[in-house]
C-alpha cells in the first residue's frame, strides 16, 4: 500500500469515528444520565448485537456456538442485574449452575454432528465474556450502594470508566499512528504499538485525576487515581484479549457494525472489562462512604 493510499484511508476512516462519535456520545450521555428501564435497555442492545457478532465471528472461524442459549442468558444476565442490583450475589451462582446445566442439556439431546463440546465452552465463554461483563454497567448505575437521596452518583460512576477509556483508547490510536515505533504484542495485535501503550497509560491517569477534581465529593483523590492506573492496564489488556480471539479465528474485525471502529465487540472490549474493575473496586476499595 502507498503512503498516498494509507494516508486516504485514515482520513476516511477518521472522519467515520468522529461522525460515529457525534451521535453515540450524546446518546449514552443521555441514557446513561436517566438510568433505570432507559440505561438497562441500552445494556441489553449492546449485549444483543455482541452476542449476535459473537456467534457470527465464531461461524466464520468455523466454530459452532448454541446462538438461541447463548442469547438467552446473555440477555437474561442483564435482566437479573437490573431486578437485582442490591442483591445480586445471592443470585448469581444459581444463574450459573441452570445455564451450565442448560447448554449440556442441550449438548446431549442435540445430534452428535450438529452440536460440539468445543461448542459448549464457546457458548459459556460468550455469556461470560459479553453478558456477565456487559451486565455489570447495570450495576454500576443502579445499585443501591452508590444511591443516596440523588441517583446521579450512579451517572457519575457509571460515566467514569467510559471516559478514562475513551481516552485511553483515543491517545493510543493517535500517538501510536504517530509516533509508534516498537509492537506491544506483535503476535496478537500488531497494529499496537508500545508508545501508544503509554499515552493511553497516562491520559487515562490524568483523565481519572481531571474527572474527580469535578466530584470530589463522590470520589476520593485516592480512589480516582488507584482507578485509573487498574482501568489504564485492564482496558488495554481487553483490546489486546478481543484481538487474540479476532486471531485464533482469523478475522480483523469483529464486523463492519459500526463505521471506523469495525464491530461492537471492537469498540467495547475496553469496557467491558473496565466496567466491572470499576464496580467491585467501588463497592470492596473505595475510601469513600457508601450513600445512605
Amino acid at each position: 500500500m502507498t503512503r498516498g493510499v494509507a494516508e486516504m484511508r485514515f482520513g476516511e476512516n477518521l472522519l467515520w469515528r468522529v461522525a460515529v462519535a457525534v451521535v453515540f456520545v450524546p446518546l449514552f450521555l443521555w441514557v446513561s444520565y436517566e438510568g433505570g428501564t432507559y440505561f438497562f435497555l441500552y445494556v441489553e442492545l449492546l449485549i444483543f448485537l455482541a452476542v449476535r457478532e459473537y456467534a457470527a465471528m465464531m461461524a466464520s472461524g468455523g466454530h459452532r456456538v448454541d446462538y438461541e442459549l447463548a442469547m438467552i442468558f446473555s440477555i437474561g444476565c442483564g435482566a437479573l442485574f437490573f431486578l437485582c442490583p442490591g442483591d445480586i450475589g445471592r443470585w448469581v451462582m444459581p444463574f450459573v449452575f441452570v445455564m451450565v446445566f442448560a447448554f449440556l442439556v442441550r449438548w446431549l439431546m442435540a445430534d452428535p454432528e450438529d452440536s460440539s463440546l468445543e461448542g459448549v465452552g464457546l457458548s459459556i465463554f460468550g455469556v461470560l465474556y459479553i453478558g456477565f461483563l456487559a451486565s455489570h454497567q447495570v450495576l454500576l448505575r443502579e445499585s443501591p450502594a452508590f444511591l443516596g437521596e440523588d441517583d446521579i452518583v450512579g451517572w457519575y460512576y457509571v460515566l467514569f470508566p467510559y471516559l478514562l477509556v475513551w481516552s485511553s483508547d483515543t491517545s493510543a490510536y493517535f500517538i501510536g499512528k504517530f509516533f509508534g515505533k516498537h509492537r506491544l504484542a506483535p503476535r496478537t495485535s500488531p497494529g499496537k504499538s508500545v508508545e501508544g501503550a503509554i499515552a493511553g497509560f497516562v491520559f487515562c491517569v490524568v483523565t481519572a485525576a481531571v474527572f474527580q477534581s469535578f466530584v470530589p465529593e463522590y470520589l476520593s483523590r485516592k480512589d480516582a487515581l488507584i482507578l485509573g492506573i487498574l482501568i489504564a492496564i485492564i482496558s488495554q489488556m481487553g483490546d489486546i484479549i478481543e484481538s487474540r480471539i479476532k486471531r485464533e479465528i482469523g478475522v480483523k474485525d469483529a464486523s463492519s457494525f459500526i463505521p471506523g471502529h469495525g464491530g461492537i465487540l471492537d469498540r467495547y472490549d475496553g469496557i467491558l472489562v473496565a466496567v466491572p474493575v470499576a464496580y467491585y473496586y467501588l463497592i470492596w476499595g473505595s475510601s469513600m462512604p457508601p450513600a445512605g
